[in-house]
Order: C-alpha cells, then structure tokens, then sequence
C-alpha cells in the first residue's frame, strides 16, 4: 500500500485587539475560540479586571461584545463561537456565578459572509 503524505504549511499572523496585547491563542490574555469562512475571529480578552469578548479580523478590526453589565466588577463574558452569518455565540457570568447566554453580532458586518 503506498501513502502519499501531504505537508501543509501554516502562517500565523499576530493580530492586536483594541487596548490589549497581541492575540495570544492559548495564550494567557487573548483567547480566539471560532473562525467563520470570512476569517471572522471571536474570543475573549482581559480588559482590567474581566474577561469581555471580542469579535473581527486584522481586515475589518476588532471589536469588543460587551453586554450590559459586562464591566461590572466580577462579571466575566466569554465568546466562544460563530457562524457564516458573523452570529457570535456568547457566555455571560456575573460574580454570584449566575450565567446567561447571548448571540451578538459585530456592528457592520450583521448578515455578512
């Protein structure tokens, strides 16, 4: 039986999100956890002392998903997900440890591919 093996390259580009690091994924502060088709990246991100979400590409820029009260000492937002329709899908944690569920959509790019 003959296998044919196939070397498949990689380039990983730093990306910056507004006001924090380079993304660092697995990394210790930007954690991208969805890429869409388009290259649309979500995540999340230390911004003071909570994790916020974030959303975008080095084309587009980034953005940061902040849903009411995500800056509220000890809430932390997690994004962990998107779809071809730049649909995020969102994990929201408040400091009693009651969570919540959200879809976001960055502005602009609503509906896009």
């Amino acid at each position: 039986m003959n296998a044919l093996l196939v070397a498949v390259a990689y380039v990983f580009t730093p990306v910056l999100v507004p006001g924090e690091n380079v993304l660092q994924v697995f990394g210790l502060n930007d954690q991208g956890r969805g890429i869409n088709d388009a290259g649309v990246i979500t995540g999340f991100t230390v911004s003071g002392d909570n994790f916020v979400g974030f959303v975008g590409n080095a084309t587009r820029g980034y953005q940061l998903l902040l849903p009411p009260g995500a800056t509220d000492a000890g809430n932390y937002t997690f994004c962990l997900g998107i779809n071809n329709a730049a649909q995020v899908a969102c994990l929201v944690s408040d400091l009693a440890e009651n969570s919540h569920s959200f879809i976001g959509s960055p502005e602009g790019q609503e509906g896009e591919n």
